[in-house]
C-alpha cells in the first residue's frame, strides 16, 4: 500500500502489523506534504475504507470480528467500487 508519510498512516501501519490484525501488508511511504504525488490515491483509499467500514457496520459485526474481517470487507468494497449500474429496458 502506498501512502504519504503522515502520522495517521504511520498509525495504520502499526495497527496493520499488530498481533490483532496480522494483515501482512507492505507499506511504502511517499514524501510528506506532497499532495501532487498522492491526492487521487488518497481520495480513492478513503472512499474504499469508508465503504469497507459501512459494510461491516451494516453486517452488525462485533468489534472483535471487525479486526479479523478488515481485509475481506475492504476487498469487497474495492470490488463494489468497480461495479456499474446498467439499465435494460428501463429496469436496473
Amino acid at each position: 500500500v502506498r501512502l504519504d508519510n503522515a502520522g495517521e498512516n504511520k498509525l495504520l501501519q502499526q495497527r496493520a502489523s499488530s498481533a490483532d490484525w496480522k494483515l501482512g501488508l507492505e507499506f511504502e511511504f511517499t514524501a510528506r506534504d506532497t499532495p501532487q504525488q498522492n491526492s487521487i490515491a488518497e481520495v480513492a483509499f478513503r472512499t474504499i475504507a469508508n465503504k469497507g467500514r459501512a459494510l461491516m457496520t451494516a453486517a452488525n459485526l462485533p468489534e472483535e470480528l471487525r479486526f479479523r474481517l478488515f481485509a475481506e470487507a475492504f476487498q469487497a468494497a474495492t470490488l463494489l467500487d468497480g461495479l456499474m449500474v446498467v439499465t435494460v429496458d428501463g429496469a436496473t
